[in-house]
């Protein structure tokens, strides 16, 4: 019944009302930060960010270095808030399924927190694999519980925080490799306190 919801319509709603920057959201500093350790000795010049919410983290690779960045979500507003934020970022409204670029054309592509909200995670990691030259990270709820609601509204049912998979090690590791990218590290997110 989910599946034929109106997810770009649920994610420009959403995006109206929440923000992904650290200044609302505390839980996106983390999420960057774990990016950034995932990445800190990696060597890339080009990045994408795909299901980059209002672009804080396509806005942190440019400070690590990188002189060319892209972010895609399906969100209007929270791309035109990214687009304002930060004009030097290339931002599209698009899937992670149906990436709008040619093979190869961004050393470094990432996926946070993303994956689980998409009803074909194999295809936008055949995407990812596609458009990436060098790397892809990708991070998930660890074992995120799938909770069904019925809206208060429309009466209908959804998933919560529309989350329609979970992941643990196996899973999206077996997904990674069977869309054709190799694992170097895969384990549970771990906040980090310096």
């Amino acid at each position: 019944m989910t599946q034929s919801l109106d997810w770009r319509g649920y994610y420009d709603r959403e995006g109206e009302t929440k923000t992904f920057h650290p200044e609302v959201d505390p839980a996106e500093r983390m999420r960057v930060d774990f990016v950034r350790r995932m990445t800190r000795n990696l060597d890339f010049a080009s990045a994408l960010d795909a299901g980059c919410g209002n672009g804080f983290l396509a806005s942190r690779y440019l400070e690590w270095g990188a002189t060319r960045v892209a972010g895609i979500d399906f969100s209007r507003p929270r791309l035109a808030d990214g687009s304002a934020r930060y004009p030097a970022i290339r931002f599209s409204r698009a899937s992670a399924t149906s990436l709008p670029f040619a093979d190869k054309s961004f050393e470094l592509v990432s996926l946070v927190e993303v994956l689980e909200h998409l009803p074909e995670p194999r295809l936008a990691l055949r995407e990812l694999a596609r458009v990436a030259s060098r790397y892809v990270v990708v991070s998930v709820p660890y074992r995120g519980k799938i909770l069904e609601i019925t809206c208060p509204h429309c009466l209908k049912d959804f998933h919560f925080d529309g989350h329609i998979h979970s992941f643990d090690e196996d899973k999206l590791s077996g997904l990674a490799r069977e869309s054709g990218l190799r694992v170097h590290f895969i384990g549970p997110y771990l906040p980090y306190y310096p």
